[in-house]
């Protein structure tokens, strides 16, 4: 149907996919068989830790931290992973774009972990967009960066072996995961040493808009001189 539409328009569309960044997703969907009918590849990584986990982690790693407490997240859930898996079926580096999450997870905790980090979680804050009676924990990056990063009750802490910074209030045991300028940033470098097809937003509405660098303003600096 592409094809049709290419010769009736007579310019070329993409074909192009979200991709899973889940480990078991990865095998099922045999990324080695349907790459080579896509032009890239929107891979989803984030959201490898949400509502259904026991205990705080971050959603959008860049890599592994060696002291998480479960082994299998600890290996695979991390961006790292998900795209050496995709090259490890054969996908084409540059058909690889790396998903990045204009938005942040909460949890509220049992007790006070690595200052939040590893933490067991009870429940989930409430995000600005949710409803009473569902709590999502997600919240905006304009918010966190906006209104958590000011509130004296976070202090914010940066993970040397993921790569992503975290926010902890201690007093009501509320951590939030999240990505800010710097691991922006890093994930931006990433993508060209890993010689990637570039970067993937969700989602671009929630960028902080007002003062400063935003996120969608670094990943422009980073990319427009390659």
């Amino acid at each position: 149907m592409l094809t049709k539409a290419e010769e009736k328009d007579n310019k070329h569309y993409l074909l192009t996919i979200a991709g899973p960044a889940g480990f078991r997703q990865i095998q099922n969907t045999e990324p080695d068989k349907y790459h080579i009918y896509l032009d890239f590849i929107n891979l989803m990584t984030y959201d490898f830790h949400g509502i259904w986990d026991k205990y705080t982690n971050h959603h959008s790693p860049l890599f592994s931290n060696p002291k998480d407490p479960d082994p299998i997240s600890r290996e695979r859930a991390n961006c790292d992973f998900a795209v050496k898996e995709y090259l490890k079926y054969g996908v084409p580096s540059e058909k690889i774009v790396l998903g990045v999450p204009f938005y942040g997870k909460g949890w509220i905790c049992e007790d006070n972990g690595d200052n939040g980090l590893f933490a067991k979680v009870i429940e989930l804050p409430m995000g600005i967009h949710d409803s009473e009676d569902n709590p999502s924990g997600s919240n905006p990056f304009f918010f966190i960066k906006g209104v958590l990063e000011n509130n004296p009750k976070y202090n914010k802490f940066r993970d040397e072996d993921a790569r992503v910074p975290w926010l902890w209030n201690s007093e009501e045991k509320i951590f939030y995961s999240y990505d800010d300028e710097i691991s922006i940033t890093e994930k931006c470098k990433y993508v060209i040493n890993k010689n990637l097809g570039g970067i993937m937003i969700w989602e671009i509405t929630e960028d902080y808009p007002y003062k400063g660098n935003t996120l969608l303003k670094i990943i422009y600096e980073n990319f427009k001189e390659e």
